[in-house]
């Protein structure tokens, strides 16, 4: 029953993203909502916090950058509440820094 539960837990982790409008990050994704990550993190261990979230790794402006793809939320006009989202993601994967729009 607890595995029940916890194969549970992570199909919600994964799907509840999506219903506001966040998005695991592409090279090609039109508006990011991140921390850029600082040269020495270990990206490994960053990337697999982050999946678990919904969120991932792309480079932008020649910087790693931790985030999600938001572009779905800025259409329907629900970026406040993926920003909020997405930071409270990006904290409890262990990642500091200030959230930053990324276009």
């Amino acid at each position: 029953m607890q595995r029940l539960w916890h194969v549970l837990r992570g199909i919600g982790r994964l799907c509840l993203p999506a219903a506001r409008g966040v998005y695991h990050p592409q090279q090609h994704s039109g508006v990011l909502l991140g921390v850029a990550l600082p040269p020495d993190a270990d990206l490994d261990d960053v990337s697999r916090r982050l999946w678990w979230r919904g969120l991932g790794l792309v480079e932008r402006d020649g910087r790693v950058i931790a985030g999600a793809d938001v572009t779905a939320a800025v259409q329907q006009r629900r970026l406040r509440r993926a920003r909020g989202f997405v930071t409270q993601q990006l904290r409890d994967a262990g990642v500091r820094g200030a959230v930053k729009r990324w276009e």
